[in-house]
């Protein structure tokens, strides 16, 4: 039975109809295909070895397909990681490293990192598909001993991708990705360093922030670092929700990072939450109220983040840009400070 695909624009809008594998596709017209990078518990990363009578015969490869036709990208990245290596994502979150659409060859390439809890001899090769598995330490994608040996498609990718995979590697943050209508993507990604990595304009982050109020009702603000987005601002402590964590988890975190301060028994109420849109995608920002006795020489200020700490009272805070935000999208948020 032949393979049927779904198509896209270059916008990765979904086209009517459906494109029969091995027939070429028209002008204008994409078809997706998912990428995994598997890690292993050590960090080393699998690669099988693609079979001799295929494109790129006896070359290395990471895992990946064309998504059929109904399937979205993570069904398919969850698909073709069970078919061609007989693991299974069931329980991981994968990480969504970056999506390249390529017009020559009419692909939009969703890659995927993954770290999973297997041995080598737990992989399974797919007949007709792979011949030779092997993991390899991820120096090894760094060094030039990978260009001989991988697939010139999967080595011209991973020179876009090799610095997420690094990060990736190493541990950095990631956000899990929810639709605009609150449910889980059931990925996540890195924490953006710049706009170039904006997110999908269907996906969204978790934030939250919060109106920390002294024993005299001021609210506490924290100067922004230098190297932070909105430079010097003053705004209210909090910062993004990492995978696996809630939103006032990630509140209690943050506050305890920036600036020293522990809000656990002051059990922080949640006023609003809004979806806002800013240089890396579009974010639902939770706003909570703590209230606690403590002084300005309680804090301790994580320097690189924060540079400064103030007090103010509920009436002045229109004068700063970053909170007047808030309390525009929320009328009631003000009066509540003030009661």
């Amino acid at each position: 039975m032949p393979e049927f695909w779904d198509i896209y624009d270059a916008q990765r809008r979904k086209k009517s109809g459906s494109h029969p594998r091995g027939t070429p596709l028209e002008p204008g017209d994409f078809h997706l295909v998912t990428e995994i990078w598997t890690f292993a518990p050590d960090g080393r990363v699998l690669l099988t070895l693609r079979h001799p009578d295929k494109h790129y015969g006896g070359k290395w490869e990471c895992t990946g397909g064309s998504a059929l036709q109904g399937e979205d990208s993570l069904t398919s990245a969850r698909r073709e990681l069970r078919e061609e290596t007989g693991l299974s994502m069931d329980g991981a979150v994968p990480t969504l490293l970056t999506t390249l659409t390529v017009p020559a060859n009419g692909t939009i390439y969703d890659i995927y990192a993954v770290r999973l809890d297997f041995a080598l001899d737990d992989v399974t090769l797919q007949e007709g598909e792979t011949v030779d598995k092997r993991l390899v330490d991820f120096s090894f994608l760094e060094s030039p001993d990978c260009t001989a040996v991988l697939a010139d498609p999967i080595l011209s990718r991973l020179r876009t991708t090799l610095p997420l995979l690094r990060r990736f590697h190493d541990g950095a943050e990631r956000w899990d990705m929810y639709a605009l209508d609150g449910r889980f993507l059931g990925y996540n990604r890195l924490r953006p360093h710049d706009p170039a990595e904006r997110q999908h304009p269907w996906e969204m982050s978790l934030a939250a922030i919060a109106l920390i109020q002294d024993a005299q009702g001021r609210v506490l603000l924290e100067q922004r670092a230098p190297r932070k987005a909105a430079p010097l601002q003053w705004g209210c402590p909090g910062g993004g929700v990492s995978t696996g964590e809630t939103p006032l988890q990630a509140l209690l975190r943050e506050t305890r990072e920036e600036i020293g301060l522990d809000l656990t028994n002051a059990h922080p109420a949640l006023l609003n939450a809004f979806v806002l849109d800013g240089d890396y995608g579009k974010w639902r920002l939770h706003v909570y109220r703590a209230q606690l006795s403590f002084t300005l020489d309680d804090l301790t200020l994580q320097t690189d983040e924060v540079i400064a700490a103030q007090l103010v009272p509920p009436a002045d805070l229109p004068r700063y840009p970053l909170v007047q935000g808030i309390l525009v999208r929320d009328s009631s948020i003000l009066p509540t400070l003030l009661s």
